[in-house]
């Protein structure tokens, strides 16, 4: 049977605070990611200024949930691209925010 959809899930620590720079750094993140096609962005902002975010993508999409009180995040990227996609995704989390945890080495 063939995998139609692959998914990266990345527990993150770090500063969640800033609500707008993290939505940013999601979103260059996302851009630098090859094979994706970005079609459109939602985020929403609880009261807290925990940040709940989604990227839609051609090939399925990709998501960020913070608790900033806790300085605690959560990533998702489920798609159909290519490996090299999906374990980038990875990388790039890790130059904004130390992952935790993955669920995908």
């Amino acid at each position: 049977m063939t995998t139609l959809v692959k998914v990266v899930t990345c527990e993150l620590e770090g500063e969640f605070d800033d609500y707008e720079s993290v939505w940013n750094d999601f979103l260059v993140l996302t851009n630098r990611l090859p094979d994706i096609t970005i079609l459109a962005t939602q985020r929403h902002v609880f009261q807290n200024g925990g940040l709940s975010g989604v990227v839609i993508i051609g090939e399925s999409h990709l998501a960020i949930h913070t608790w900033p009180e806790l300085g605690r995040a959560y990533a998702l990227f489920a798609s159909c691209s290519s490996d090299e996609s999906m374990s980038k995704f990875k990388i790039e989390l890790a130059r904004h925010w130390s992952v935790v945890r993955s669920s995908r080495e």
